[in-house]
């Protein structure tokens, strides 16, 4: 074990080595030439990721993936939250996953590097942040991306949106076939679709759907409708990336058993309708294995939503890791969810834990000593 840590240190520094140099020269050489090394550099050490993988998560269901976003952003403190929950933490690598889209990019014979220099950038300034503060706390690894096959991602966010219209759509080629606008779109929906699709974040699924699909159509910043054949189009590749990162979440977490701590509404709205799925498929051991990652997920989500980070500021990860510890904080969550009845919502209880923690953590502070002379 003292080996593999040894190990698993050295790539973390190994790889700050690497986005230092990226940092340097992302503006002055060829983006795609920079993420190709990032590139090569994880995939020729696939298997000490793995090895450290399956150190990280030997117990079940207490390591946390920071997955799904564009960043862990360090300044605005997207940590405090993700240390909230779990024993060991990861950073799904988010530099990793432009070099991955980059690289798709060549063969869809899309501009990457024009549109995404600003967020690479971001990328590798936050990687070299957490590393150089947060070193041994949360640990930068490619996860979701270089250990899920894309077959099998494609095969569930392909039966995932055919599961929302009727018959006649049974894959992507039968959608285009019968859908070349949103009114052919709205027509082959089932009835509950409304409250299955999501597309814009945070959604009142009470909007008429017609009304949200126009919004995302018109909003969408990722993608240009030239780049489509009509809105029907644009919005199947839409849904479909989204519940592609779904899928890869579920596929990895279930495999690991770790769960993921997700930042964004939609993701986390198909990783929890894939774990429902997948739990009623008359597997008991199945379905109590995606009940406790679904709930993990679905707790750890709504802290990032209700914590307040400012009540963080400017004090050391050090204290703050020793007041959450000290404190215990999941023990007291679930023990106030098993104590309340089922009309008080997650957010309500969590909001209590919370303040109680904030008195907690103020009691801990150190007192500031005023030398007199």
């Amino acid at each position: 074990m003292n080996l593999l840590n040894d190990e698993l240190k050295r790539l973390q520094r190994q790889y700050r080595d690497i986005l230092e140099f990226a940092k340097n020269k992302i503006t002055t050489e060829p983006q795609t030439q920079i993420l190709n090394e990032i590139l090569m550099f994880w995939f020729e050490n696939k298997k000490v990721v793995e090895c450290a993988l399956n150190w990280l998560s030997v117990l079940p269901y207490e390591t946390f993936i920071f997955t799904a976003a564009v960043n862990l952003d360090y300044d605005e403190m997207d940590y405090i939250p993700f240390l909230m929950h779990g024993r060991k933490h990861i950073l799904d690598d988010p530099v990793f996953k432009f070099a991955i889209a980059n690289d798709s990019s060549k063969v869809l014979g899309i501009e990457f590097e024009k549109t995404t220099l600003h967020n690479v950038q971001e990328a590798i300034n936050d990687n070299i942040k957490i590393l150089d503060n947060l070193n041994e706390l949360i640990y930068i690894l490619p996860v979701s991306d270089i250990f899920t096959p894309r077959e099998k991602e494609t095969e569930i966010a392909t039966a995932m949106i055919c599961s929302m219209f009727n018959s006649s759509i049974t894959s992507y080629q039968s959608y285009i076939e019968h859908c070349s606008n949103i009114k052919d779109v709205l027509n082959h929906l089932t009835p509950d679709a409304s409250s299955k699709m999501v597309l814009n974040g945070p959604e009142d699924l009470r909007i008429d759907l017609s009304k949200r699909i126009e919004k995302f159509c018109k909003e969408a910043k990722h993608l240009k409708l030239d780049m489509f054949e009509n809105e029907a189009h644009m919005l199947w590749v839409g849904l479909f990336s989204y519940i592609l990162r779904a899928s890869s979440v579920y596929q990895f977490c279930h495999k690991y058993k770790t769960v993921p701590f997700f930042r964004y509404d939609i993701v986390w709205h198909y990783f929890s309708m894939m774990c429902d799925a997948y739990a009623h498929k008359n597997n008991i051991e199945l379905a109590r294995e995606l009940q406790i990652l679904s709930f993990r997920a679905k707790v750890s989500f709504t802290s990032g939503k209700v914590l307040d980070r400012s009540k963080f500021e400017n004090i050391s990860i050090n204290e703050f890791i020793n007041a959450k510890e000290s404190f215990n904080f999941e023990h007291k969550l679930l023990c106030a969810m098993d104590k309340t009845n089922e009309n008080q919502g997650l957010i309500s209880i969590m909001c209590e834990i919370f303040s109680e923690f904030y008195l907690y953590f103020k009691r801990q502070e150190k007192p500031t000593v005023t030398t007199v002379i």
